[in-house]
């Protein structure tokens, strides 16, 4: 995982996803929002979004193939960590995380998304992480997308 851009305390990650890879999350438990692009067929790993649930994610958008499957799987993910008391009223507070799929939009549009339209509640997130998983989009066609309308503003 590496930081390809900074701008004012802005930064965006980018992580490109190996199926069963365990991933280390630099935050330092800040709340980050998470961008998971897949284009790999009937492919969605619950403990990569267990992961992301237990690190501080608190904004997860999913995009690309079988988004709508790793919102279900990120469901079925707080629900389990509802019956296991984590919260205890079983429920999970609106400002704990938010799940937005995004299946008919281009990576450009995910990530205008979750750099511009994620702050919710008192969270102003400085963190945004980029997974990719099975994509042809280097670092430079990612920086490209970002950099096309200064999405960073």
């Amino acid at each position: 995982m590496e930081i390809i851009k900074k701008k004012r305390n802005r930064r965006i990650w980018l992580e490109n996803y190996k199926e069963g890879q365990n991933v280390s999350f630099p935050f330092k438990q800040q709340p980050f929002v998470c961008m998971v692009w897949n284009k790999k067929d009937n492919f969605v790993s619950s403990s990569l979004i267990e992961q992301l649930i237990k690190t501080k994610c608190k904004y997860l958008i999913t995009g690309g193939v079988n988004c709508d499957k790793w919102h279900d799987l990120a469901d079925k993910l707080m629900l389990k960590l509802i019956y296991n008391n984590v919260y205890p009223n079983s429920d999970v507070p609106d400002h704990e995380f938010v799940m937005t799929t995004s299946c008919a939009q281009s990576l450009k549009q995910v990530i205008f998304h979750g750099l511009n339209c994620t702050d919710f509640g008192n969270h102003k997130f400085r963190d945004y992480l980029i997974i990719q998983i099975d994509t042809k989009f280097s670092k430079q066609d990612i920086l490209k997308l970002i950099n096309d309308n200064d999405l960073m503003e």
